[in-house]
């Protein structure tokens, strides 16, 4: 059963021989894909050959007239010209060499003549090939033979003849082998076209075209499984030998059977979660193939192609009352974890300063993956932070523009930094006149902030969110 034939045909490679115009045709790469049930597929391809196309090649049509080609007759009549139809109509081509019958009685004369070629070679053997049209008398009265020399015409041996097989409505071809043994430099072909007598009447005659000589070629499957055979799912590689008459040249080429059942899939997961494909679980980012069995007992090859997205950082840093989610730039919602979780209104940054003790953790949502953060245990609402915090006040904090910060007395050579959470330090004003500071901040992006007042009786730090 041929389910597939060749695809993708055309590839020619040179083989070097006897010229250096001969090349193999053969199949270039195959593709094809198997049929549902089927473990392979069935392909059939033109087994590779030889071709040339040299010059010297010996081949003539007769369409630029006769290409080097003699006549001469036997003491008769010689009438071998260039025709383009012979007998009822039959066309070789639009030219050939060719004499209409001329041993009607009533021209009183006999057609005895030849058509010779000129030299060519036929060193390693091969074939001649011609088509021709013949309609004559029987072999009594009219005679076709065909005549080869070896030796340049010294000597002739006649391969074909008395008389070729007549068929009055239609054109036919024929060859002649020539073995290895036989070939030389100086091969000639000579037809010979002999009326006998002038009896009986005029027939169509006896017309020759296209004669042609293809040297001895063979071609031998070294490896591979052969044309019609079932290939099976994957890579075959067809091995072929190609013999030209003198010189040998290897061949290949290869045929792909692609699976119908052979499946690919991308997926992304977050980071400590897993596929499974089969039997086999996969939690790291990679390509993996899993070899699975169909119903119909083929095997289905399913490739996957993973990809891990980056670990969500779940610890937090806590100062005080100040909570803070050590992943940056992501989707943010706290909740209250004391007995049951519960979501903090409108407490959606990255940062959550805690209105009453208890116990708080961030929701953090990030390249579409959740995790639940850490816990912080907040327990130092309403104790004072230090024994300076009646000296300084400051508000509003978290701050969305500007914030202000209160002295409870002037002290000269009083200064105040802003720095960040790595101590860049982002502002300052080397000393304060007054007891009372608003700072701008609208243009600092949100975040934690370290504001430092230092003067020779106080040197205080307070932690400020920006939003």
């Amino acid at each position: 059963m041929i389910k597939f034939k060749t695809l993708f045909f055309g590839m020619i490679l040179p083989i070097f021989a006897y010229t250096q115009c001969t090349s193999i045709i053969f199949p270039s790469n195959i593709i094809v894909n198997n049929e549902e049930g089927w473990c392979g597929a069935v392909v059939s391809y033109q087994t590779p050959y030889l071709q040339d196309t040299c010059s010297t090649l010996f081949f003539e049509d007769f369409e630029s007239g006769f290409g080097g080609w003699t006549t001469g007759s036997y003491n008769g009549i010689n009438n071998w010209t260039i025709q383009n139809i012979s007998g009822v109509g039959t066309s070789l081509g639009s030219n050939m060499l060719g004499v209409p019958h001329s041993g009607n009685y009533s021209f009183g004369g006999t057609e005895h003549s030849y058509l010779q070629s000129p030299v060519f070679n036929t060193i390693g053997g091969g074939k001649i090939s011609f088509d021709y049209f013949v309609n004559n008398e029987p072999t009594g009265h009219d005679q076709e033979m065909v005549q080869i020399s070896y030796n340049g015409g010294i000597t002739w041996n006649q391969v074909m003849g008395n008389q070729l097989t007549n068929n009055e409505f239609n054109s036919q071809a024929t060859n002649i082998i020539i073995s290895d043994a036989e070939g030389s430099e100086s091969t000639l072909l000579r037809f010979i076209y002999n009326t006998v007598d002038a009896c009986c009447g005029a027939q169509d005659g006896f017309f020759i075209d296209n004669v042609k000589f293809e040297k001895n070629t063979s071609v031998q499957l070294i490896s591979g499984l052969g044309s019609g055979v079932v290939f099976p799912i994957g890579i075959s590689t067809e091995v072929y030998e190609v013999f030209d008459g003198e010189t040998s040249e290897i061949i290949s080429f290869t045929i792909t059977v692609n699976s119908t059942y052979n499946t690919t899939q991308t997926l992304s997961i977050c980071y400590g979660d897993y596929v499974s494909v089969g039997m086999n679980s996969y939690s790291n980012s990679g390509t993996y193939f899993d070899t699975l069995a169909t119903t119909s007992g083929c095997d289905s090859i399913v490739t996957t192609n993973l990809l891990v997205k980056n670990n969500i950082d779940t610890t937090l840093f806590i100062d005080d009352r100040l909570i803070v989610s050590n992943e940056m730039d992501a989707n943010y919602q706290w909740i209250t974890c004391s007995n049951t979780n519960f979501l903090i209104n409108g407490e959606t940054n990255r940062e959550y300063i805690a209105s009453t003790n208890g116990n708080y953790a961030v929701i953090i949502t990030k390249d579409g993956c959740t995790k639940t953060s850490s816990i912080a245990n907040i327990m130092s609402v309403g104790v004072a932070e230090n024994e300076t915090s009646n000296i300084v006040k400051y508000y509003p904090n978290p701050v969305i523009d500007k914030v202000t910060i209160e002295l409870n007395q002037f002290i000269p050579n009083t200064s105040i930094s802003i720095v960040d959470i790595t101590s860049k330090e982002l502002f300052r004003i080397d000393e304060i006149i007054t007891t009372q500071v608003e700072l701008d901040l609208s243009s600092f992006p949100s975040g934690i902030y370290l504001v430092g007042i230092n003067n020779q009786e106080i040197q205080q730090i307070l932690k400020l969110v920006k939003k």
